[in-house]
């Protein structure tokens, strides 16, 4: 009979370490859940990735979840390639009206083509960077990948999330 004040005393401890193991795990999973970093989900419903180009082929459809790489963190994207009749200062000038009629703001020609783009473009909100590449058709697919039409213009656009201070944002140009 003498242990049972002890343990009667040990159980409230064991109780409250379990309250307070439980508080710190809830605190730390909407730590996570309210970081503010945009997820593909949250590209998809974004209205710039809907704006289409009138008589633009939609060719392809990319995009990626946030994963974890060797390299580190690869951020979400959403995406699409398009092909179309007009000259890329049309495609341009199509998008440049279109996003600032959204609300994006241009950011130039930076640094970050691929080796099959001939020109490249930003846009930017405070959350989200728009990046519209005009591509290189004869290297950038195979012929099989325009299906069977000769586009003068072969184009993606993405959406990526961007957590920067400024937009536009400092950047390097080309």
């Amino acid at each position: 009979m003498r242990n049972a004040p002890a343990e009667r005393r040990s159980r409230p401890d064991v109780r409250r370490s379990r309250w307070l193991v439980l508080v710190a795990c809830l605190a730390l999973i909407s730590a996570c859940a309210q970081n503010g970093e945009l997820e593909r989900s949250d590209l998809v419903k974004n209205p710039a990735v809907a704006l289409r180009m009138p008589g633009a082929d939609q060719l392809g459809h990319v995009g990626g979840e946030r994963m974890k790489t060797l390299d580190g963190e690869q951020q979400p994207f959403e995406g699409y390639v398009f092909g179309t009749a007009a000259s890329t200062e049309e495609v341009f000038a199509f998008y440049t009206q279109e996003l600032a009629r959204l609300g994006w703001k241009p950011n130039g020609r930076m640094v970050g083509a691929s080796g099959v783009e001939l020109d490249l473009r930003w846009w930017c909100t405070s959350k989200v960077a728009f990046r519209l590449g005009i591509e290189d058709k004869a290297r950038a697919f195979q012929p099989a990948f325009y299906k069977g039409k000769d586009y003068a213009t072969v184009f993606d656009v993405s959406l990526l999330p961007y957590g920067g201070t400024a937009c536009p944002y400092p950047s390097p140009t080309r």
